[in-house]
């Protein structure tokens, strides 16, 4: 063999070293990027999970005072903030443009769903300024429906939110079929909207 052919044999193979280092990296990268994925959902649902449990005892109680409710609902306002938190920092982690779109419709739905349990700690509020005599009650008729029309408009939102989540991950199988393995909330890839039925407080 002379010297040329030797030098173009070399160059060949460290071209293939080269080319299989690059795929090696882009596969560590989708194995992490995926592994931070799971973990990071997982933490999310968890906090849904107990949301969704503390909630469902105020939600079944028979008689609740306003102040009752307001509790239960900045309670439920926390839990979904630290969901987003969670959420939104799987962004900076990863470089999976269907991963992060999937996490990001869920921030969406988690954004819309809190913003309709501020709306009931407004209208909650309200209540308590009317029943103290604070304000008249045709002020807090007037404020409570400006919030119940609110609330229809967010929860018509967090529909069509879930829906176009739960249309993602069936685009999507392979995110559905790792939520269902991981065993997260079905919020996550369901939409089952069962507490958005909103009526007036007053």
């Amino acid at each position: 063999m002379n010297d040329k052919t030797k030098i173009i044999i070399l160059l060949v193979l460290f071209a293939l070293v080269i080319i299989l280092g690059y795929v090696n990296i882009g596969l560590i990268s989708n194995n992490n990027g995926q592994s931070e994925f799971n973990k990071t959902v997982k933490e999310a649902s968890s906090i849904e999970n107990i949301s969704d449990i503390e909630y469902q005892k105020y939600y079944n109680s028979s008689i609740t005072s306003s102040d009752d409710s307001i509790k239960a609902f900045k309670n439920k306002s926390k839990y979904i903030d630290d969901e987003i938190r969670v959420l939104q920092s799987f962004n900076d982690k990863s470089d999976n443009d269907t991963l992060d779109d999937y996490v990001n419709l869920e921030i969406k739905r988690l954004t819309s769903e809190k913003e309709a349990f501020d709306y009931l700690i407004k209208d909650m509020e309200n209540y308590n300024q009317y029943k103290n005599n604070t304000i008249t009650k045709e002020h807090a008729l007037s404020v409570s429906n400006q919030n119940t029309r609110e609330l229809e408009k967010i929860n018509d939102n967090t529909f069509n939110i879930k829906s176009e989540c739960e249309y993602y991950v069936n685009m999507h199988p392979d995110i559905k079929e790792t939520l269902i393995e991981l065993n997260v909330d079905d919020d996550f890839y369901m939409n089952n909207i069962n507490y958005c039925n909103i009526t007036k407080i007053i």
